[in-house]
């Protein structure tokens, strides 16, 4: 069972010897493949073999390439992952515009419910009861636009009236850094059941190869956001944001590690699409992953 995250963070070579991962750098160190859950490799100065790279898809591993300025930038998927995705894959162009417009719903439901769980979390009470009054008001494809309100009254309450999700802020540097870090794990799961992360239910950009995950990682983003709260405002502690990982969701009465949650809830809303259940997977309360003493 894999459940380790790792991080490259300086300059290395990696590569694969027995079915392990063979760190190269100052030090030599291995881990097991089939125990790594993701690989984030944030310093652009390491190098991977292809050999490793053939290891890593074959085991589903979440690999993240980081950019010059160490946000997440790619994250590597294999093309054959599902011995249905042919099929899958007809079912998901054939998803009706009514399906889609329910199961969109829900999502911002469960998006806006997680919201009001952190401001309550930080003492905005009003402001949390006035997100689930949004919640009884939310229609099908939310016509109304309740997820936008909501995310005004959200983030507001939360960062400060003066923040803006479009503003330079080291904060947002940090959500950045973590929604990315969610968004490669829910497209890996995408593409494991043999779907399409282009094809989304709500997101529809033609630029965007990621709409499916920017769909169902809705749910997902206040876990970043309350995660990133409990953060001095320095940029050096972002590796920190990697913890994120080992938070615990329970979702349909089960406790679970993130992970598996992401897991769940992305066969949940594919069970949906494809009628083969009425409701999505839900969530009802999360236990953040502990933070290392730096």
């Amino acid at each position: 069972m894999s459940f380790r995250t790792i991080i490259i963070t300086k300059q290395a070579k990696l590569e694969t010897r027995l079915g392990y991962l063979i760190i190269r750098g100052e030090e030599e160190n291995r881990v097991y493949i089939p125990e790594i859950e993701t690989l984030i490799l944030e310093s652009t100065a390491c190098t991977i073999t292809l050999p490793l790279m053939c290891e890593l898809v074959q085991h589903r591993v979440n690999v993240v390439f980081c950019d010059e300025k160490h946000l997440p930038y790619a994250n590597l998927l294999p093309l054959y992952a599902n011995y249905n995705c042919s099929k899958n894959i007809k079912y998901q162009i054939g998803w009706d515009e009514e399906t889609k417009g329910k199961c969109w719903k829900l999502i911002v439901s469960e998006k806006i419910k997680m919201q009001s769980l952190v401001l309550s979390k930080y003492n905005h009470d009003n402001e949390a009861l006035m997100l689930q009054r949004y919640i009884l008001e939310i229609e099908e494809n939310d016509k109304t636009n309740r997820e936008g309100f909501a995310a005004k009254v959200y983030f507001n309450s939360l960062m400060g009236n003066g923040f803006s999700r479009d503003s330079i802020d080291v904060r947002n540097t940090f959500l950045n850094y973590g929604y990315a870090i969610i968004l490669s794990c829910f497209s890996r799961e995408i593409v494991n059941a043999g779907y399409l992360t282009q094809l989304g239910i709500w997101h529809r950009s033609e630029t965007n190869f990621f709409n499916l995950s920017t769909d169902l990682m809705e749910p997902f983003r206040p876990i970043i956001d309350d995660f990133i709260m409990d953060l001095p405002p320095d940029s050096y502690h972002k590796k920190q944001i990697p913890n994120v990982m080992k938070s615990i969701v329970t979702i349909n009465n089960e406790q679970q590690f993130l992970d598996a949650a992401i897991r769940i809830f992305v066969r949940g809303i594919i069970n949906f699409m494809n009628n083969e259940r009425n409701t999505i997977a839900i969530i009802s309360r999360y236990e953040l992953g502990k933070k290392d003493e730096l």
